[in-house]
């Protein structure tokens, strides 16, 4: 049977350098060691790294070709960007701060088992003094987004790739001319497929520059059917700003407050008491994306991942899908390797037609590797949804939502 991988990343060591690599996963390591003591999983969670380095390491073209290989001759992929300075943007001095910390309450953490902790501890200080060494020279520079798009660019051109690689150009309100950028490589006949957002990066779902009426990201893309796909569980990767501006009018999800807000001023928000997950709902929360398909019912959206591990973000999904209101409103199970999670997600499926019409499979390369490899996903995804009785979830279901013709492979 033919696959569409509706979400998957062919990053280059270019953009994701080793201290960048290790950043996004650094703190969960250091978490869960602090926290629960529970060394069997450290020490996973340092392989995943590990393996992670070494895919990520290797030329896109290869990435590509390891997926194609995988998943069969006739299986077509779509590739997003990430918008990798806004991970750290502006943040040099307090990262490596952050870093420090993390390292000193590790250090005062009282281990039962003294000798495996610190074991652990020259492994997780090596990684440490990495990030700290590579962190401003590398991960911080702006153009890792323009060598994202240049290496897509370049695959898409590829003749093998031409009617199998279906790219997602990142969009940030804050990137100067990503609008631009969108409307001269987005859409049929160009580079590009769709759009691809990730808001916990420090900007609202519902920003009011993407919500214009007649010159926002989401008018645009509504009139010209344009697909996008928006990083929708919790925490993901959230920028790691303390500090972030968020203007008038945006609608957050502020936990402190209530919940759904619409910011009446500007304002400079302080995250640095309170937790990733919290930060990441307040740019990222489903309820705010409603916000977003009130105004444009009619968007091509795919809300990724099915909001994730947290039971309340799946369920207002789910419900969003099920009310027929938003009939181009997508969801994809990349990174989803609880079977209980998948049990949900498999009885949203079974109950509701509107469900199995719009949910589609993802994996998440490479990001996956930071939580297992790629043969262990697809055998859990396959437990629950087989292979040979899902061509709707494999294949047909994304083959609508990317727009594909049947003479297009798909």
């Amino acid at each position: 049977m033919k696959i569409i991988d509706v979400h998957c990343h062919v990053f280059s060591e270019d953009v994701l350098t080793f201290g960048g690599k290790l950043l996004i996963a650094f703190s969960d390591v250091i978490t869960d060691l602090i926290d629960s003591g529970d060394y069997d999983h450290a020490d996973n969670m340092i392989e995943r790294i590990n393996a992670f380095i070494e895919i990520s390491g290797k030329d896109p073209s290869d990435i590509a070709n390891a997926l194609f290989d995988h998943y069969g001759d006739d299986s077509i992929i779509a590739p997003l960007m990430y918008d990798m300075y806004y991970l750290t943007h502006d943040q040099q001095h307090d990262i490596r701060d952050k870093v420090d910390q993390l390292m000193q309450d590790y250090d005062a953490h009282n281990h039962p088992e003294k000798d495996r902790a610190d074991t652990l501890r020259a492994s997780l200080a090596s990684i440490g003094d990495k990030v700290k060494d590579d962190l401003v020279d590398e991960v911080l520079k702006d153009n890792s987004f323009e060598i994202q798009f240049q290496i897509l660019k370049k695959l898409k051109n590829i003749e093998t790739y031409r009617d199998r690689f279906y790219p997602f150009l990142s969009f940030d309100p804050r990137r100067s001319g990503n609008l631009d950028k969108i409307k001269a490589n987005v859409g049929p006949g160009k580079d590009f497929c769709g759009v691809k957002l990730y808001a916990p990066l420090g900007f609202s779902a519902a920003h009011p520059a993407m919500m214009d009426k007649r010159k926002g990201l989401y008018a645009y893309c509504v009139a010209n059917d344009i697909p996008v796909i928006a990083h929708c569980s919790s925490p993901g990767m959230p920028t790691m700003n303390d500090h972030l501006y968020v203007p008038h009018d945006s609608w957050v999800f502020d936990v402190r407050q209530g919940g759904l807000v619409a910011l009446t001023m500007d304002k400079v928000v302080d995250f640095s008491l309170i937790d990733r997950d919290v930060k990441s709902q307040y740019f990222n929360h489903p309820e705010i994306w409603r916000i977003v398909l009130d105004e444009f019912p009619s968007l091509r959206l795919n809300l990724a991942h099915f909001g994730g591990d947290r039971k309340d973000w799946r369920e207002i999904i789910a419900n969003m899908i099920k009310s027929n209101k938003y009939q181009n409103l997508y969801t994809d199970i990349s990174c989803h390797t609880d079977p209980d999670v998948l049990k949900y997600i498999r009885d949203e499926y079974d109950t509701s037609d509107a469900v199995k019409r719009r949910l589609m499979y993802g994996s998440d390369f490479t990001i996956l590797l930071l939580f297992a490899d790629l043969l262990d996903h697809r055998n859990v995804i396959e437990t629950t949804f087989p292979l040979d009785q899902h061509q709707d979830v494999y294949c047909d279901n994304a083959r609508r939502f990317l727009k594909l013709t049947p003479d297009k492979g798909a």
